[in-house]
C-alpha cells in the first residue's frame, strides 16, 4: 500500500461524507510510488527549509536571504503559477520574522539526530503512515539525555489545533518506536507548527487534554469505508 501522509488525514476529515468514501478508496488503493522526499510535493519546500534551517541555527538571517532570493525570482519570471508559489512562499516566510523560535527549541544545548527513510513509516491500523520531521534533535536535562523533534507545516487553509495534533503525534510516535532504547522521548518537543498563524502544537498537550487526538479515530474512519 502507498505511504499515508498526514496531509491526506487532514484533507479527509476535510471533506464531506459522500466525498470521504471516495478519497477513501483512493488512498486504499492507491499504487506505490518511488521513494520521495514525503512532503507530499514541494510547493512549500523553499520556505519550510529555510524556517527549519533557522530553528536548528537560531539565525533569522537564512529567512531573510530566503525572501531576498525568492523576490529575485518572482521578478525573473513571467510564468503565472510561479510567481504565485514564490509569493505564497514569501508570506510564510514573512509571518516568521517576528516568531519567537525559542519558545520551541530547549534551553539547553541540543545536537542534530540522523534519521533514515524507511524509520518515517510507522504502521497504524494497518495503513503505513509517514512521519517526516523538519528536525530530529537530543538534549540533556538533570541527567537525562532526551529527545524532540519540530515539523513545520502549512497548507492553503490554516490548520485546526487537532490537525496539527495530528503531526505532534506522530512525531510521538516516531521518536518511540525508533529512539526510545537511547533516548527519552520528551512529549513537550513534538512539536508541530504552523507558520502562517504562529500556531503550535506539542504532544503534552495532547496527553493533557487541551487538544484533541484525532490520529487514530481517522484512521479507523478510513478503514472502515
Amino acid at each position: 500500500m502507498e505511504k499515508v501522509t498526514v496531509k491526506d488525514l487532514v484533507d479527509f476529515k476535510r471533506k464531506s461524507d459522500r466525498a470521504k468514501k471516495t478519497f477513501a478508496q483512493k488512498i486504499k488503493t492507491r499504487e506505490v510510488k518511488p521513494k520521495g522526499d514525503g512532503g507530499g510535493g514541494n510547493w512549500w519546500s523553499t520556505s519550510l527549509s529555510a524556517i527549519g534551517n533557522t530553528f536548528k541555527t537560531g539565525d533569522k538571517d537564512e529567512i531573510s536571504k530566503k525572501i531576498e532570493d525568492l523576490n529575485d525570482r518572482y521578478n525573473s519570471t513571467d510564468v503565472k503559477l510561479t510567481k504565485m508559489q514564490y509569493t505564497q512562499n514569501i508570506e510564510v516566510l514573512q509571518s516568521m520574522l517576528d516568531y519567537d523560535f525559542e519558545q520551541i527549541r530547549p534551553e539547553q544545548e541540543f545536537s542534530s539526530v540522523k534519521s533514515i527513510y524507511e524509520q518515517k513509516m510507522i504502521e497504524i491500523s494497518g495503513f503505513p503512515v509517514q512521519a517526516w520531521p523538519t528536525s530530529v534533535f537530543s538534549f540533556k536535562e538533570n541527567d537525562e539525555i532526551y529527545i524532540g523533534s519540530v515539523w513545520f507545516v502549512t497548507n492553503k487553509y490554516p490548520f485546526k489545533d487537532s490537525e496539527l495534533g495530528m503531526y505532534a503525534e506522530m512525531l510521538y510516535r516516531f521518536l518511540s518506536k525508533w529512539y526510545s532504547t537511547k533516548f527519552k522521548v520528551n512529549p513537550s518537543y513534538c512539536i508541530a507548527v504552523e507558520p502562517k498563524r504562529g500556531a503550535q502544537v506539542n504532544y503534552k498537550m495532547i496527553e493533557d487534554g487541551k487538544v484533541i487526538s484525532i490520529l487514530d479515530k481517522t484512521l479507523l474512519e478510513i478503514k472502515n469505508m
